[in-house]
């Protein structure tokens, strides 16, 4: 599933050719939770999670209303589609409920980008880490083309950085966009 990521300098038309027929990476079990594929279904629940400041305000994923939101999960299923991953819900596995979002987007020619972010009223209770090591661990036992993996978070994400540093994740520099620094973190997988 990895191997289609590698891109050895080909067009982008022929990346993303290689990348259509990958199959899906989702779903995911860990105790908690299931990550599974973002569907049209799902606008509140998404909402919940990236229309709350609370949990997603001054990050460049913050919706602000549901129309913005659709497009976001619309983007997210042509993710899903064209490269078999993308970011995706994060169910409880008893209430069935949204309570965050996770997944991996293509980045650079060797790296694909890790994102996470859990509902405000489920933080603080380490299903992040859950979450993002179950991501780590099928990145590791499924990585034949050594891609590394990376994180980009704000500095003043206290909680992210934890995330990202408990999860074998480290510091490699900065980069800036439109929201401001974001600090990058990088995690080779083996």
């Amino acid at each position: 599933r990895w191997a289609a990521l590698r891109d050895s300098g080909a067009s982008s038309a022929t990346r993303d050719d290689r990348l259509s027929s990958m199959t899906s990476l989702a779903p995911i079990e860990t105790n908690r939770a299931t990550l599974r594929e973002v569907v049209v279904e799902d606008l509140e629940g998404v909402h919940a999670v990236l229309g709350d400041s609370a949990t997603s305000g001054g990050r460049s994923f913050f919706q602000s209303d549901r129309e913005s939101t659709a497009k976001w999960i619309a983007r997210r299923m042509n993710d899903q589609q064209v490269h078999g991953f993308s970011m995706w819900c994060v169910e409880d596995r008893i209430s069935k409920e949204v309570v965050g979002l996770a997944g991996l987007l293509p980045a650079d020619h060797d790296e694909v980008e890790i994102g996470y972010v859990i509902r405000s009223d489920h933080q603080g209770a380490g299903l992040a880490s859950e979450v993002v090591a179950a991501i780590v661990d099928l990145a590791d036992h499924d990585n034949h083309e050594g891609l590394q993996l990376v994180a980009t978070i704000r500095s003043g994400n206290a909680r992210s950085l934890q995330v990202a540093n408990r999860c074998g994740f480290a510091p490699a520099g900065s980069i800036d966009d439109e929201h401001g620094e974001l600090l990058v973190f990088r995690r080779p997988t083996r």
